[in-house]
């Protein structure tokens, strides 16, 4: 079977000549060999079954920094300072319906900061409700031209699949524009308001994903970490307010024919049985692959991929072991790039955030 055979019978429930291995390696390429392109991937891991996410081209201004703004009827101030190790972007957008404003640290990559670190926001365009006028003038059009996707299937052939990324309502988008803290507290405080703002970014995504299919796109690659239960967010209100989005997601996919990936940062066992979704999951080393999942109420096909988005992990860990085990043994400086020992503020925070997790689980609504 070729990489694309295999990914595609395990989401039909067929046996498959083996296990398809398709880990979500982005970061390491980046670190490694400086680039995480598709000719990268196909390159740095010339066995491995490719299910390669690409950017659906949408211009999002929550999430980049641009020099110059090309906003209808909209006039950007924009200052950018060093403090330290961060560069501080200040933003006014002064737009028809009032004005906006926000303050991001960004750090630089590498050392302590890792690959491609997250910004920090102090200061998040949405304060409230009067904002919400605004904030529409600052969303850019969604893409509608897909012309790379076919040279992109032509360089993967029967390697893989290629994916659109599409993220959900909350992540990077609402969840950018208004801290995800704030948001928890708004659906108590102020639920037309939270309705609003997510409604707006969800018409958004079920845009980019029917732009997105009427461009070629096979696979759909959904992303919901900001709008998970591993977020923070309780399983009553997961069930409310995110399963309905997330089937609207998946129904609009399937209606042309494509797969939805997706994605999550843990707790997926948990998340898809209140989507009541039907689920190709990972196999777990020493399982059985042929085994359908047992649960009836699973009725509609939904891929994801759980902790990194592995399929199967044996022959990456097998790889990285041996990656590991040649810089101990090289004469070469360890650079800290591989692995990196917990300091003791690192073991504090972590301990804290478990508290914080479990304290979250025992009193979340």
């Amino acid at each position: 079977m070729t990489g694309r055979q295999r990914i595609l019978a395990t989401l039909r429930h067929e046996e498959p000549d083996r296990v398809p291995i398709a880990p979500r390696v982005w970061a390491w390429l980046m670190a490694e060999h400086g680039a995480q392109d598709l000719g990268t991937h196909l390159r740095a891991f010339p066995d491995l079954d490719q299910m390669y996410p690409v950017e659906d081209g949408t211009l999002n201004l929550l999430d980049v920094f641009p020099e110059h703004y090309d906003l209808p009827g909209v006039r950007v101030e924009q200052r950018k300072s060093q403090q330290g190790d961060f560069v501080a972007v200040e933003r006014t957008f002064h737009t028809p319906t009032g004005k906006l404003s926000d303050r991001i640290l960004v750090p630089p990559n590498g050392r302590e900061f890792g690959v491609t670190p997250n910004p920090v926001r102090t200061e998040h365009l949405v304060k409230g409700p009067d904002d919400l006028a605004a904030l529409r003038y600052i969303l850019a059009p969604v893409n509608t031209r897909y012309d790379f996707l076919a040279d992109l299937r032509r360089q993967m052939g029967e390697r893989g699949v290629v994916m659109v990324v599409v993220r959900c309502a909350l992540d990077h988008n609402a969840g950018h524009a208004r801290d995800v803290a704030d948001l928890m507290v708004d659906y108590y405080d102020n639920r037309p308001f939270f309705d609003e703002l997510i409604d707006l970014f969800h018409r958004r995504s079920m845009a980019q994903i029917k732009a997105a299919l009427e461009g070629g796109a096979e696979f759909i690659f959904g992303t919901w970490y900001f709008a998970s239960l591993s977020a923070g967010w309780s399983p009553a209100i997961f069930a409310e307010v995110f399963v309905p989005l997330i089937r609207e997601h998946v129904e609009l996919t399937h209606r042309y024919g494509a797969c939805y990936d997706y994605y999550d940062d843990g707790r997926l066992d948990a998340s898809m049985e209140l989507a009541d979704l039907h689920v190709a999951q990972p196999v777990k080393a020493g399982a059985d692959p042929r085994r359908r999942p047992g649960k009836s109420h699973l009725r509609r096909r939904i891929v994801h991929h759980i902790g990194r988005n592995l399929l199967e992990s044996v022959k990456l860990v097998d790889l990285l072991e041996r990656e590991r085990r040649r810089r101990r043994d090289s004469d070469a400086p360890h650079d800290a790039k591989f692995v990196r020992p917990l300091r003791r503020d690192d073991e504090k925070h972590h301990h804290e955030k478990n508290e914080a997790e479990e304290d979250v689980s025992e009193h979340g609504q």
